[in-house]
């Protein structure tokens, strides 16, 4: 009898054959025969066979082999599981066959009979396992209720209560209670089901018997975990005040485990030391493309096609001795970028703001801006071009464009305007138009640097750090431009209250500053004081000479707004005309921090306010800073549009967060510690994320009223 349909093969009668006689040969259509025939002996049938079936037959022989010898190369019971795995498997081959139906049907009948016995087999085999796992429970916890039961757990050396007991000792009577329990609680284990920690009642205050260790931590728990790291961070709380805490709260994650956290999130940061060696630098272009694709993750901000990035650099003294200079970079169109949060650490350097110094720790640093500057990189599968522009404050600025100080001939960032002609306000100077004085971009810069080529390149000695960032990308700071010049205005004040008490610059008091016969210090000391600003005169120990209190820019604004000159100038007339001029100069600065301003309006009121300086004060009292607001600024704002986002707020406050990580989280051993800084400064702005969003409530000085500040407050004060 001959049969077209598919042949139905046992695969663990085939697998039997390949193990008994195939095993080490390879499966060739010659092979393929052989084993054909042993299946046909096995099975009593007579398969007629072309080379196509035999293919279709070998790619199954090879599937089942191949699966065989991988289970035997693991080892084990793996291999005996696949055998019997195989009992319930089929194959079909299509294939003509010749066989006696009564032989066949007597050969499936053998085979579901030895299915039936092998299936009683294994449900015999299951009971008794169920009989014994339920045996070893209720032992289990016969011995974990009678643990629960017993009296305080009592030294057996010391024979007194546990809580009398040493550290060590203690610690070891946990371990013994919670490997009980995960002995009693086996029952429970699962790949669905686990038992996390166990809560006992012991002398009438409960304690947490934790099962789980701190090393299988999951991702719930990890995010706790990099929450408090952020909370640590940020309020410097200390590895050995929070190693106390732990020890006195159980709930909350050990503090081995914390460091190891710290440490695994340390390790994606790629920190190395400056080429000189006195500092510690990261990759400019890994840094920005970490910090773009967290942006784009958290959706924002809005980049469009271009990002806007501002690097900038500033000095500060970190104790008596350390100087050293903190490097940033700021993301323009990121909303923030004018605080703290928007300005990302890349390198900090044990040294002063000098240009021999930079240059060689910033080398690696320019061949990344060279390559960056007005490239393309590609972020989160969006291709976007990079454009580079350099802040700061003026002393950072002359050293990064190789020029001379703020005391030479020509200190102008952007023009050649010699400091004899900043009060001829009759002349033009310009940042662009070389017509008027703008600076050429193709000096031949030499280490010649005698007083001749000091003026034929007008004062710029050096090649400029950062070549590649063009002159008109190169912005000032509107900090910087109102601390300077208040300072100025204040100063100028002062002066003229000096000379009405007859007290000359250089006028000394051993004897100390009697202020009943400086009538006019003292007044500005008693209306300062009725401002709410901390202002003294004083006399210096060693030169005898007059200082006075600095303020800061809170307290300077303060002043500008609510300072009534007439209250300490009798001089009606001359108090008039400095009111006009510092409430023309803070409504010039409002104008700039505004989010649009129009460069023409700016233009005409700068140009006003420099007529009414002219005429109250002397030409040699205009600051290179106030040379810039005459003649610059407007045009800066015509090229970049608002420049307050050119802002170094972020960066002073850098500082500050610098000094203090310091002292208080670092081993002050020189780079080592620098490192640490860095470190901590990138963990937190990459777990910021994790930290709650405070409510902030806007309380006005003036009216008390909620909602608006004193600046904005509508009733008179």
């Amino acid at each position: 009898m001959i049969m077209s349909s598919g042949f139905v093969l046992q695969k663990d009668v085939v697998f039997k054959i390949i193990e008994s006689q195939f095993w080490h040969k390879a499966l060739s259509l010659e092979m393929v025969a052989l084993i054909q025939k042993e299946i046909e002996k096995e099975y009593s049938v007579k398969f007629s066979a072309t080379n196509s079936d035999r293919n279709r037959l070998r790619s199954f022989l090879f599937k089942l082999k191949s699966d065989g010898l991988r289970k035997k190369r693991k080892g084990g019971r793996q291999f005996e599981a696949f055998k019997n795995q195989l009992h319930h498997e089929k194959y079909t081959w299509f294939v003509e066959v010749t066989h006696d139906q009564s032989n066949n049907l007597e050969r499936e009948n053998e085979n579901l009979r030895k299915e039936n016995e092998f299936l009683k087999q294994e449900i015999k085999e299951n009971i008794t396992h169920i009989r014994h796992v339920e045996k070893k429970w209720k032992a289990s916890c016969e011995r974990f209720q009678e643990k629960l039961n017993s009296v305080t757990p009592v030294s057996v050396k010391r024979k007194k209560p546990l809580s009398d007991c040493t550290n060590s000792y203690v610690s070891k009577i946990r371990k013994s209670e919670i490997g009980e329990c995960k002995k009693a609680l086996q029952f429970f284990e699962s790949d669905e089901c686990s038992v996390v920690e166990v809560t006992v009642i012991r002398n009438g205050k409960k304690e947490i018997l934790s099962l789980v260790d701190d090393s299988d931590v999951s991702s719930e728990k990890i995010l706790d975990m990099n929450m408090l790291i952020y909370v640590l961070d940020t309020f410097h709380i200390s590895r050995s005040g929070y190693h106390e805490l732990s020890m006195l709260f159980k709930s909350l994650p050990r503090s081995f485990s914390v460091s190891e956290q710290i440490h695994l999130i340390n390790s994606s940061f790629n920190i190395r030391e400056t080429p000189d060696g006195l500092g510690v630098q990261q990759s400019l272009r890994e840094r920005i493309m970490a910090v773009v694709k967290k942006l784009i993750e958290q959706d924002s901000c809005n980049f469009e096609d271009t990002l806007h990035i501002k690097i900038s650099g500033d000095g500060t003294k970190v104790g008596k001795k350390l100087h050293v200079v903190n490097f940033s970079f700021t993301i323009m169109n990121e909303a923030r970028c004018g605080s703290v949060e928007g300005n990302y650490p890349i390198a900090i350097i044990r040294t002063k703001e000098k240009y021999e110094e930079l240059k060689l720790a910033l080398k690696d640093f320019q061949m990344e801006v060279k390559q960056l500057q007005n490239c393309e990189v590609q972020i989160c599968e969006k291709t976007y071009k990079v454009k580079l522009y350099l802040g700061g404050d003026y002393k950072f600025l002359l050293t990064a464009l190789g020029m001379q100080s703020i005391c030479s001939q020509y200190s102008c960032l952007y023009c050649k305007c010699p400091k004899q002609e900043r009060g001829d306000l009759e002349k033009q100077w310009s940042i662009k138009n070389c017509a008027f004085g703008a600076r050429p971009v193709d000096y031949v810069y030499e280490a010649n640097k005698s007083k001749k080529r000091k003026q034929a390149t007008y004062s710029v000695v050096n090649e400029p750090i950062f070549p590649e960032i063009h002159l008109t990308d190169v912005v000032i700071d509107v900090l910087h431009l109102f601390l300077r010049i208040t300072d100025k205005l204040t100063a100028l004040l002062i002066m003229e209250l000096r000379t009405l008490d007859n007290i000359a610059t250089k006028s000394t008091f051993p004897s100390g500053l009697d202020k009943t016969k400086a009538k006019h210090i003292a007044q500005f000391e008693m209306v300062m004081e009725q401002l709410g600003i901390h202002f003294e005169f004083g006399v210096e120990k060693d030169t005898s000479k007059l200082y006075y209190t600095d303020l800061n820019g809170p307290e300077k604004r303060l002043l500008f707004q609510k300072l009534q000159i007439s209250d300490i100038l009798e001089d009606q007339e001359r108090s008039d005309g400095i009111q006009d001029l510092w409430n023309g100069f803070l409504e010039i600065h409002d104008l700039l921090r505004s989010d649009n301003p129009y460069h023409a309006v700016v233009k005409e009121k700068v140009q006003l306010w420099g007529s009414k300086f002219v005429i109250l004060y002397q030409s040699r009292d205009i600051t290179p800073y106030m040379h810039i607001l005459f003649y610059h600024v407007a045009e800066l704002i015509e090229i970049h549009g608002n420049i307050s986002k050119f802002t170094q707020q972020g960066l002073e406050k850098m500082n500050d967060v610098c000094t203090k990580a310091y002292f208080r989280s670092t081993n002050h051993k020189n780079n080592t510690a620098l490192k640490q800084i860095l470190e901590k400064q990138n963990r937190q702005h990459l777990l910021e994320h994790n930290f709650r969003d405070k409510e902030k409530t806007v309380t006005c000085s003036n009216c008390k009223k909620v909602g608006h500040r004193c600046g904005k407050c509508p009733e008179i004060c």
